[in-house]
């Protein structure tokens, strides 16, 4: 979703195309051999991808039947291969990723096989599942995942809600307002599993903008938002780990005025 830190699973949720194009934006910063500006667009990396040649960007799509029509789902023998071939090092790039297309078509034993492999991936394994209806993923893969929206060829929008959100929990953390924070964090705690994801992945992208000065840090000075990073870092791992979104947001009402 970020270029400052990206994940190692993401749901690209958009039409068949879209939803394509921002999986490609999404692999060109993680297979960039680049230094730092991540795509460059000009590395070995960057132009085999952009050729559609890239041997470890990997396009995984529903199987043809007989008469050469898609297959109405992706089943566990498919995603099986995909946990099987994880294992194997990249053959170039420093990552090897796996484009899922209609990961939405995936059945509930296929998406179980996934588990696995969403929870401990290989450090060089990146795993992309492009989708129009995200309700159709069960919860325990939204939940590993964080979410991106196909919005534009050149863009990766987070969710409107979760940008609200993050300004509010910044906000009264820069107001030492606990009465504000207790009550957002009481009203976040309703959130599921991967919209709790959506807001501490926004939240971590806003406190990156601060602290590099593309936004404003609404009075926080940059130790307060070091600390609050690393307090949303962690609990993004909770999350991750599933940990309860009561008891991550919890968490937060409790400990960010105290990191100010």
């Amino acid at each position: 979703m970020y270029a400052e830190k990206l994940s190692h699973a993401y749901i690209v949720a958009g039409s068949s195309g879209s939803a394509l194009e921002k999986a490609r934006s999404l692999a060109a910063q993680m297979l960039c051999s680049a230094s730092q500006n991540r795509p460059c667009g000009a590395c070995r990396d960057c132009v085999k991808l952009a050729h559609g040649t890239h041997p470890d960007f990997i396009i995984i799509q529903r199987q043809t039947d007989s008469s050469g029509k898609p297959r109405r789902e992706i089943y566990v023998e498919q995603v099986r291969e995909i946990v099987d071939s994880a294992h194997i090092l990249p053959n170039e790039a420093a990552k090897k990723i796996y484009a899922i297309k209609d990961a939405d078509a995936m059945n509930v034993s296929a998406q179980n096989a996934l588990l696995k492999l969403l929870e401990e991936p290989p450090d060089f394994v990146a795993l992309l599942l492009l989708c129009e209806n995200i309700d159709a993923l069960l919860e325990t893969v939204r939940s590993r995942c964080a979410v991106v929206r196909s919005a534009g060829p050149d863009e990766l929008e987070p969710d409107p809600a979760a940008v609200e959100s993050a300004l509010r929990y910044l906000s009264a953390a820069a107001k030492g307002d606990e009465l504000a924070l207790l009550r957002l964090c009481n009203e976040l705690g309703e959130l599921t599993p991967s919209q709790a994801s959506d807001f501490a992945d926004t939240a971590l992208k806003t406190v990156s903008d601060m602290l590099a000065r593309r936004r404003d840090a609404l009075g926080l000075n940059e130790p307060a938002l070091l600390r609050i990073s690393q307090l949303l870092l962690r609990a993004r791992e909770y999350l991750k780990g599933n940990v309860g979104v009561k008891h991550v947001f919890g968490l937060l009402s409790v400990r960010t005025i105290e990191n100010r």
